[in-house]
Protein backbone atom coordinates (compact mmCIF):
# COMPACT_ATOMS: atom_id res chain seq x y z
CA UNK A 1 0.00 0.00 0.00
CA UNK A 2 1.31 3.79 -1.35
CA UNK A 3 1.39 6.79 1.10
CA UNK A 4 0.30 9.35 -1.00
CA UNK A 5 -0.07 12.87 -1.10
CA UNK A 6 -0.55 16.13 -3.17
CA UNK A 7 2.45 18.83 -3.29
CA UNK A 8 1.42 21.67 -3.80
CA UNK A 9 3.53 25.50 -4.70
CA UNK A 10 1.51 28.94 -3.59
CA UNK A 11 2.13 31.79 -6.79
CA UNK A 12 3.17 34.76 -4.04
CA UNK A 13 1.44 37.40 -6.41
CA UNK A 14 -1.76 35.67 -7.49
CA UNK A 15 -2.44 33.32 -4.80
CA UNK A 16 -2.94 30.47 -7.25
CA UNK A 17 -1.34 27.10 -6.27
CA UNK A 18 0.50 24.60 -8.58
CA UNK A 19 0.27 21.20 -7.43
CA UNK A 20 1.45 17.73 -8.50
CA UNK A 21 0.54 14.22 -6.89
CA UNK A 22 2.97 11.79 -5.51
CA UNK A 23 1.87 8.20 -5.20
CA UNK A 24 4.98 6.76 -2.75
CA UNK A 25 6.82 7.02 0.32
CA UNK A 26 4.97 10.35 1.66
CA UNK A 27 5.83 10.10 5.00
CA UNK A 28 9.04 11.20 4.08
CA UNK A 29 8.28 14.37 1.66
CA UNK A 30 8.04 16.89 4.34
CA UNK A 31 12.09 16.20 5.37
CA UNK A 32 13.14 16.02 1.36
CA UNK A 33 10.63 19.03 0.48
CA UNK A 34 12.46 21.33 3.75
CA UNK A 35 16.16 19.80 2.89
CA UNK A 36 15.94 20.32 -0.53
CA UNK A 37 13.27 22.23 -2.39
CA UNK A 38 13.39 25.28 0.03
CA UNK A 39 12.91 28.27 -2.40
CA UNK A 40 10.33 29.08 -4.31
CA UNK A 41 12.36 28.35 -7.94
CA UNK A 42 13.24 24.97 -6.20
CA UNK A 43 9.66 23.96 -4.90
CA UNK A 44 7.85 25.67 -8.58
CA UNK A 45 10.94 23.32 -10.29
CA UNK A 46 9.43 20.21 -8.95
CA UNK A 47 5.85 20.51 -9.39
CA UNK A 48 6.43 21.96 -13.59
CA UNK A 49 7.32 18.63 -13.69
CA UNK A 50 3.88 16.92 -13.18
CA UNK A 51 2.92 14.04 -11.14
CA UNK A 52 5.53 11.25 -9.85
CA UNK A 53 5.70 7.71 -8.34
CA UNK A 54 8.65 8.79 -6.35
CA UNK A 55 10.16 11.94 -4.53
CA UNK A 56 13.73 12.47 -3.93
CA UNK A 57 16.20 15.17 -2.61
CA UNK A 58 17.22 15.71 -6.71
CA UNK A 59 15.01 16.43 -9.27
CA UNK A 60 17.70 13.56 -11.39
CA UNK A 61 16.28 11.32 -8.21
CA UNK A 62 12.51 11.80 -8.17
CA UNK A 63 10.53 9.37 -10.50
CA UNK A 64 8.00 11.43 -12.83
CA UNK A 65 5.62 9.84 -14.96
CA UNK A 66 5.92 11.54 -17.89
CA UNK A 67 9.84 12.56 -17.98
CA UNK A 68 11.04 8.77 -16.12
CA UNK A 69 8.05 6.36 -16.69
CA UNK A 70 6.86 8.12 -20.87
CA UNK A 71 3.22 8.07 -19.71
CA UNK A 72 2.38 11.61 -21.70
CA UNK A 73 -0.85 10.94 -20.19
CA UNK A 74 -2.78 15.22 -19.86
CA UNK A 75 -3.98 13.74 -16.36
CA UNK A 76 -0.37 13.73 -15.04
CA UNK A 77 0.70 17.24 -15.61
CA UNK A 78 0.82 19.98 -12.99
CA UNK A 79 -2.65 21.30 -12.32
CA UNK A 80 -3.49 25.04 -11.06
CA UNK A 81 -6.19 25.73 -8.64
CA UNK A 82 -7.27 29.19 -8.10
CA UNK A 83 -6.69 29.46 -4.32
CA UNK A 84 -5.49 27.58 -1.34
CA UNK A 85 -9.20 26.22 -0.37
CA UNK A 86 -9.59 25.10 -3.68
CA UNK A 87 -6.52 23.19 -3.34
CA UNK A 88 -7.12 21.74 -0.21
CA UNK A 89 -10.97 21.15 -1.39
CA UNK A 90 -9.14 18.87 -4.42
CA UNK A 91 -6.13 17.24 -3.39
CA UNK A 92 -6.71 15.34 -0.41
CA UNK A 93 -4.36 12.07 0.39
CA UNK A 94 -2.53 10.94 3.13
CA UNK A 95 -0.70 14.23 3.29
CA UNK A 96 -0.78 17.53 1.55
CA UNK A 97 2.02 19.70 1.30
CA UNK A 98 1.97 23.38 0.56
CA UNK A 99 5.35 26.07 -0.31
CA UNK A 100 3.56 29.47 0.58
CA UNK A 101 5.26 32.79 2.27
CA UNK A 102 9.22 30.71 1.83
CA UNK A 103 8.34 28.03 3.86
CA UNK A 104 6.67 24.50 3.57
CA UNK A 105 3.53 23.74 5.48
CA UNK A 106 1.57 20.09 5.93
CA UNK A 107 -1.05 18.28 6.55
CA UNK A 108 -1.86 14.98 7.25
CA UNK A 109 -5.36 14.00 6.11
CA UNK A 110 -7.84 11.68 7.58
CA UNK A 111 -11.33 12.81 6.38
CA UNK A 112 -11.84 14.98 3.57
CA UNK A 113 -13.06 18.77 3.93
CA UNK A 114 -16.49 20.36 3.00
CA UNK A 115 -15.31 23.73 1.34
CA UNK A 116 -17.50 25.35 4.27
CA UNK A 117 -14.73 23.75 6.37
CA UNK A 118 -11.74 25.39 4.46
CA UNK A 119 -14.01 28.27 5.16
CA UNK A 120 -14.12 28.01 8.60
CA UNK A 121 -11.07 26.97 9.82
CA UNK A 122 -8.48 28.20 7.36
CA UNK A 123 -6.09 29.46 9.13
CA UNK A 124 -5.61 25.43 11.03
CA UNK A 125 -6.13 23.20 7.79
CA UNK A 126 -2.17 23.21 7.51
CA UNK A 127 -0.30 23.18 10.77
CA UNK A 128 3.46 24.36 10.25
CA UNK A 129 6.36 21.84 11.27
Amino acid sequence: MSTRSYIGVKEPNTGRVMSVYCHSDSYDNLEILIKNYNSFDLAMSLVRLGDMSHLGPTLKDCVFYSRDRGEQDERNNCVLHGCIQEFLIECVEDYTFLFDDNEWRWRRWSNKLTEKAVKNENQTIISKQ
